[in-house]
């Protein structure tokens, strides 16, 4: 009888440290799902997704699509504070406001005004242009 004790406390033991070890391992990938996003923002033409950067680096990354053929990115330009980008769409930024403007020939403009990005923040913005109904040429 005292041997079926000893053999069954030994099994209620491994068994306490096998629930320790798989709550250690949840609550780790938890916290570090936690610290790599902050908040996403999401519109009818554009979502932004907030990332805390690994190595402190403030990057801002713009991803553009078609709104019809969501497959296909395409390359728009991107205004960043009143200044003009062709065929880049990832930038390291400062830390404050930012205005960001992306178009398309043929597509409807998406302007984000006041972006707020902080220290070490990197912003992700998946933008969606529409077909703009007006015609290029009068």
């Amino acid at each position: 009888m005292k041997d079926m004790q000893k053999v069954m406390r030994k099994v209620l033991n491994v068994n306490k440290v096998i629930l320790f070890y798989f709550i250690l391992f949840y609550l780790s990938s938890c916290s570090s799902v936690l610290n790599k996003r902050t908040k996403q923002i999401n519109s009818s033409n554009y979502i932004i997704k907030s990332y805390k950067s690994k190595n402190g680096e403030t990057l801002l990354k713009v991803n553009t699509f078609d709104k019809d053929f969501y497959s296909e990115p395409i390359t728009p330009i991107v205004v960043l504070n009143n200044i003009h980008f062709l065929n880049n769409n990832l930038f390291n930024v400062g830390v404050g406001k930012h205005n960001v403007e992306i178009a398309f020939i043929g597509k409807i403009t998406i302007n984000i005004k006041d972006l707020v990005i902080k220290q070490g923040d990197s912003i992700v913005i998946n933008a969606y242009l529409k077909q703009d109904p007006t015609p290029i040429v009068d």
